[in-house]
């Protein structure tokens, strides 16, 4: 049977939690004054994109505060690309056919985003272009935000966040209110890259002035991908956890570190292990009892729930990354200006996702389709 489900209702909170380093303070009102401290970096490379088959364009951005949290709560960002590129006819109309990719200021509550790929919500933050932009009243617009599915353009994108236990385990009704994860800082987009200088820049509206614009750019010098990776094999303990995660990554110079990502697409949980360094058969465990339970520690104790529920329906896959794509995470990373590329990368941020695994938790069996979800899901 063919394995098609939607992740449901994600991040309500996910604007604030994701503009601080512990999930509780958010940004000071925007200014002109305190703008002109914060800095906006990117980093552009090459998407492998296992389970289509295809290769494409990735960006990384920070747009940061001197104490490393988000520049802004609002920008509207723009990605234009070198003679040549031409952003594929997959995309919204507005951008299909030309060679940007771009979002909206927002207008009044309740308007018609845009036919074009980050429409109102989508905006620059502490760490990659999210649908965080917060409207007029401080909250995300216009009903809170999802996450996007990466990548851009892609028939049947897969969900990413980043969550315990790679990242501190937040799922015990004490972190900011339907927050699922933290955001993995790249945006990659199913449409052929071409080398040469890309740009992106934010317009980010101020209250009663004329908006500020940043803007910085990065080269993308070679279009050589990482290897691909296969589908992660599986081994499940039968008690709410995997035993055994594993993959087989190619050797490569460029290979900095890979992440296991685990999406549960029935309770809307997400799960990370890593970072693994190296090349070869790399392997990690996903713990019992990182469900939803009560209070802090509450993981460790009598009320502990289930990682993964029997009858889950579970998707894993890998990413790997050439650059310390988890040490610029979030909560992390508080510098302002972390390092977006590795020291064997070129000067570029080259991703490669793996094909996927998927499976119902207790089910004996699994099934290798890509997971079904939609592009950005509330």
């Amino acid at each position: 049977m063919k394995f098609r489900h939607v992740i449901g209702a994600l991040i309500a909170g996910a604007l604030l939690a994701g503009c601080s380093t512990n999930g509780s303070s958010i940004n000071p009102t925007v200014s002109p004054g305190n703008l002109g401290n914060d800095k906006l970096q990117m980093a552009v490379g090459t998407a492998n994109i296992g389970f289509d088959g295809t290769v494409g364009l990735n960006v990384v951005t920070t747009f940061r505060q001197p104490n490393g949290l988000s520049a802004v709560l609002l920008d509207a960002p723009t990605i234009t690309g070198p003679a040549g590129f031409v952003v594929t006819a997959n995309a919204p109309s507005m951008d299909a056919g030309t060679n940007h990719i771009s979002g909206s200021v927002q207008v009044s509550t309740g308007a018609t985003p845009p036919p074009n790929t980050f429409g109102f919500a989508g905006g620059a933050f502490k760490y990659g272009i999210a649908p965080y932009n917060s409207d007029n009243t401080g909250n995300p617009y216009p009903n809170g935000p999802g996450l996007y599915a990466e990548p851009f353009y892609s028939g049947d994108p897969v969900p990413i966040a980043g969550g315990p236990p790679a990242y501190p385990f937040f799922n015990n009704g004490t972190f900011i209110s339907g927050f699922v994860g933290y955001s993995q800082g790249f945006s990659a987009f199913e449409t052929p890259a071409t080398a040469g200088s890309y740009g992106v820049s934010l317009i980010v509206p101020i209250a009663n002035g004329p908006t500020r614009t940043f803007s910085t750019s990065a080269t993308l010098t070679s279009l050589a991908p990482l290897p691909g990776v296969g589908a992660p094999s599986v081994t499940e303990d039968g008690t709410g956890g995997l035993s055994n995660v594993s993959a087989t990554v190619p050797a490569d110079a460029r290979v900095f570190e890979t992440m296991f990502y685990i999406a549960d697409t029935t309770s809307g949980l997400f799960f990370t292990i890593g970072p693994l360094a190296g090349t070869g058969t790399l392997s990690g465990a996903l713990p019992d009892t990182l469900g939803k339970c009560s209070g802090n520690n509450c993981q460790n104790g009598a009320g502990a729930s289930a990682s993964l529920a029997a009858g889950d329906n579970y998707a894993v896959y890998a990413i790997v990354y050439d650059y310390p794509a988890f040490e610029a995470s979030p909560p992390g990373s508080s510098s302002q200006t972390p390092a977006l590329t590795g020291p064997n990368s070129g000067g570029q941020a080259d991703i490669s996702i793996s094909n996927v695994f998927s499976s119902t938790y207790g089910g004996g069996g699994i099934n290798r389709r890509r997971p079904h979800v939609a592009h950005r899901i509330h």
